[in-house]
């Protein structure tokens, strides 16, 4: 009975993990903006790492990564990188930071959307 519900549950979890999408957004080249020639505005983009898909806001200002901020973000418990990668890249003036343990996934979705709009003004990356 045990094997049963073992069974169920991972086909459960399959379907779940099918039902919501698995397309990753491809290799995307993260890092600093210092230095580069951003144009000022409001830039949004999207990115998807396996079953997470995350829209974000980016205001440039002075060449700088003045805010960022979450639209959409689909996820199964990575919530905690909402609040605290936006605010890292904002800090470090960076798409490349430190990952939120335990939402890996929705860490790494939200630098590569966030550098997405960074392409969009104008970075060289």
């Amino acid at each position: 009975m045990k094997s049963i519900k073992k069974i169920s549950l991972k086909i459960i979890v399959i379907f779940v993990v099918f039902s919501l999408g698995c397309a990753t957004t491809g290799k995307i080249q993260r890092g600093s903006v210092l230095n580069k020639n951003l144009q000022d505005g409001v830039y949004t983009a999207s990115s998807n790492k396996g079953p997470v898909k995350v829209e974000v806001e980016v205001v440039i200002d002075q060449s700088r990564i003045e805010t960022v901020r979450i639209l959409k973000h689909r996820t199964l418990k990575g919530k905690d990188a909402e609040s605290i990668i936006p605010d890292r890249i904002t800090r470090f003036q960076s798409t490349e930071v430190d990952g939120v343990s335990g939402a890996t996934m929705s860490s790494i979705a939200i630098m590569n959307a966030v550098q997405l709009a960074i392409d969009k003004a104008g970075s060289t990356q």
